[in-house]
């Protein structure tokens, strides 16, 4: 159960009960390549026509299903993603940070990371070092030069460069 409700399926169908096991949204998401995700900041994703969104606790489209996949809210915003490639949407179901990169984190201390390589194969790891973070505007808070992150807790984050292991802080400083 995720803010009071748990997602169920049904003859094919997803909905969410109570804990008592009584109806709070009717089961009528069909999410053929994933489930109903769980309520998290009072939104949960589904599927409708093989497109991805968010509902509120009435069972209303909030973030209208158009998306290849959406992912759970977190500080505010959803990873989804287009065409094989990422962007986020806030609360009220609008695209705040455009959908043009290769990847992207859910947020987290306030940023989140994004890959903003193309997909195609690299020559080195160095080449592959195009993670940064950005911020709830879109904007680079950490500049593209890591190969792999994690994300950030307790205001630090665990990232991989071409040569290095290490923690660091929300300016992308190392810290050990």
């Amino acid at each position: 159960f995720s803010e009071g409700v748990a997602a169920v399926k049904l003859n094919g169908a997803w909905g969410y009960i109570h804990p008592d096991a009584s109806t709070a949204i009717p089961m009528r998401f069909l999410c053929e390549r994933g489930m109903a995700g769980p309520f998290r900041e009072g939104l949960a994703r589904v599927a409708r026509n093989g497109k991805w969104g968010h509902i509120n606790r009435d069972g209303k489209f909030v973030t209208e299903p158009l998306f290849d996949m959406a992912y759970e809210f977190s500080e505010g915003m959803a990873t989804v993603i287009l065409d094989k490639r990422t962007g986020y949407v806030n609360r009220h179901g609008e695209i705040a940070i455009p959908v043009v990169y290769h990847r992207g984190d859910r947020f987290s201390g306030g940023v989140a990371a994004v890959n903003v390589g193309s997909g195609d194969a690299h020559r080195t790891i160095a080449d592959a070092c195009e993670v940064g973070f950005i911020d709830s505007k879109g904007d680079f808070v950490i500049t593209p030069r890591f190969f792999s992150t994690g994300v950030f807790q307790n205001g630090l984050c665990f990232v991989e460069t071409e040569k290095e292991i290490l923690y660091v802080d929300g300016r992308g400083t190392p810290v050990w």
